[in-house]
C-alpha cells in the first residue's frame, strides 16, 4: 500500500519543521539524537510517521553540508533530494547544479581510487578533516561515509548456532566476510531486545571494533582494558583470552560501569574484574588495552550529526588527551608487555600523530605494527589501532 500524494505532501511539511529545529543546534549539540528523540515524542506522531521522521532526519544530518544550505534556498529541491536519498523517487534533474554533481557522485560513485571532483568533496566534508584524514577523500571511503551504518553483532557460540537462534526470533544476519564470528544483521531489525542476547550468545558490536583485537591476537597473562566504557571491548578481550589468562576494566563513569557490570553478568564471565578506583602500582600487567576517547569521525556513518559539530579544535584537545591517557597508563606495562592503543577516529592528529609523541618521550617502547581500519574494508565504523611493546 502507497501513500496518497497529499499525504506525503504533509509529511514533507512537517518533517521540514522539524529539520528547522534541528538546524538551530546541529553546528554545536553533540547529544542532536536525544533532541531529535524528543520532538518526535510529539503524540500526533503515529508510530509510522517516527520511523519515516527519523529516517529522513538522519539523511539530512549525513549530508547536511550541503542540504543545509540547500534547504535555505530552495527547501522544495532540498526535500527532493533528501527523497532521493532515502531511496525514493524523484528527479534529479529539478535540483540545482551543484547539488545534481553530489547525486550523482552518491548514486554512481567513480572508480575507488579516483578522486571525486572539488565540488562534491567539500560539499560532503569539512576542510579540516580533508586535511586530518586524506584517505577519507578517495571515492569509495567517500561514498560508504555517507551510506547508513550496518548492524553487527559477534556470535560467541558458533556463527550457525547463534544465525539459528536468531532465526527463530524472525531476524536474518549474514556471517562477514572481514571478520571471523562477525554477523551483519539486516536493517530495521532489533537484535537488542532478543532472548539469544539475553542468553549471552552474541554481543552487539561493530565489524571495525571487532577486528582490533581480533587482529592482535594471541593474547595471554592479565590484561588491563584502561577506557573499558560499556565494556564492548572488555567482553571480546576476555573471550580472547578465555582460560590464558584475566581482564581487569577501569571506567571513570559509573553508569558505564553499570552497563559493563550488566553485559559481564549476561555473558557468564567469571575471569573479568571491573575495577571501582583507578588502577595502581607499575608494570602489573602483561597487556593494557587504550581505547581512548577520541573525536569520533570514525563513527560518523552512525552518528552523522558529529560531523556537523567536530572542529579542528576539538581534534586537537582530544590528541592532548590521548597522550596523557596513553602516557599514564604506559607505565602499568611489565618489561616485555604489550600496549595497544585504539580510537574510533580516522584523523591522523588523533592516531599516529599521537604515537609518534608518544614513542619520543618513552623510548622503552617501540611501534610493532599501526594501521587504521577503513569503513570501506569491512562495511563497519572507522578505527585505528597501534601495537607497541616495551623493551
Amino acid at each position: 500500500m502507497t501513500d496518497h500524494p497529499a499525504r506525503v505532501d504533509s509529511r514533507a511539511r512537517v518533517f521540514a519543521g522539524i529539520l528547522a529545529e534541528l538546524r538551530r543546534h546541529w553546528a554545536a549539540d553533540r547529544a542532536l539524537p536525544d533532541r531529535l528523540r524528543r520532538l518526535l515524542a510529539d503524540r500526533r506522531f503515529g508510530s509510522r510517521d517516527r520511523r519515516q521522521y527519523r529516517e529522513w532526519a538522519y539523511v539530512a544530518l549525513r549530508h547536511g553540508l550541503w542540504l543545509g544550505p540547500l534547504f535555505d534556498q530552495d527547501p522544495v529541491a532540498a526535500l527532493a533530494a533528501l527523497r532521493q536519498l532515502a531511496g525514493e523517487k524523484g528527479e534529479p534533474d529539478a535540483l540545482p547544479v551543484p547539488a545534481q554533481a553530489v547525486m550523482h557522485f552518491l548514486h554512481n560513485p567513480p572508480a575507488p581510487d579516483a578522486p571525486p571532483s572539488r565540488r562534491v568533496l567539500d560539499a560532503l566534508l569539512p576542510a579540516w578533516f580533508q586535511v586530518e584524514s586524506p584517505g577519507a577523500c578517495r571515492s569509495r571511503e567517500l561514498a560508504v561515509l555517507h551510506e547508513r551504518a550496518p548492524v553487527w553483532v559477534r556470535a560467541r557460540r558458533s556463527l550457525e548456532v547463534v544465525k539459528d537462534a536468531l532465526a527463530s526470533e524472525g531476524i536474518s544476519a549474514t556471517a562477514g566476510q572481514v571478520v571471523p564470528g562477525s554477523l551483519r544483521v539486516a536493517l530495521e531489525q532489533d537484535v537488542a531486545g532478543t532472548r539469544a542476547l539475553a542468553e549471552g550468545l552474541f554481543e552487539i558490536q561493530d565489524a571495525g571494533s571487532q577486528r582490533i583485537l581480533f587482529d592482535a591476537v594471541p593474547f595471554a597473562g592479565r590484561w588491563l582494558d584502561a577506557c573499558a566504557g560499556a565494556g564492548g571491548k572488555t567482553l571480546q578481550l576476555a573471550d580472547l583470552l578465555g582460560d590464558a589468562g584475566t581482564v581487569e576494566a577501569w571506567e571513570p563513569r559509573s553508569s558505564a560501569r553499570s552497563e559493563l557490570q550488566l553485559r559481564l553478568a549476561r555473558a557468564r564471565l567469571n575471569h573479568v574484574r571491573v575495577l571501582g578506583s583507578r588502577p595502581e602500582g607499575l608494570g602489573g600487567y602483561d597487556g593494557v588495552l587504550v581505547d581512548a576517547p577520541c573525536s569520533g569521525s570514525g563513527t560518523w556513518r552512525r552518528s552523522p550529526h558529529l560531523k556537523l559539530c567536530t572542529t579542528e579544535a576539538d581534534v586537537r584537545g582530544a590528541a592532548a588527551t590521548q597522550f596523557e591517557i596513553l602516557s599514564e597508563y604506559a607505565t602499568h606495562v611489565r618489561k616485555g608487555g604489550r600496549l595497544l592503543y585504539a580510537t574510533c577516529s580516522l584523523c591522523q592528529g588523533e592516531n599516529e600523530e599521537v604515537v609518534s609523541r608518544f614513542l619520543g618521550v618513552h623510548p622503552d617502547f617501540h611501534l610493532e605494527r599501526q594501521r587504521t581500519y577503513w569503513p570501506s574494508e569491512h562495511d563497519g565504523d572507522g578505527f585505528f589501532a597501534a601495537h607497541l611493546k616495551r623493551a
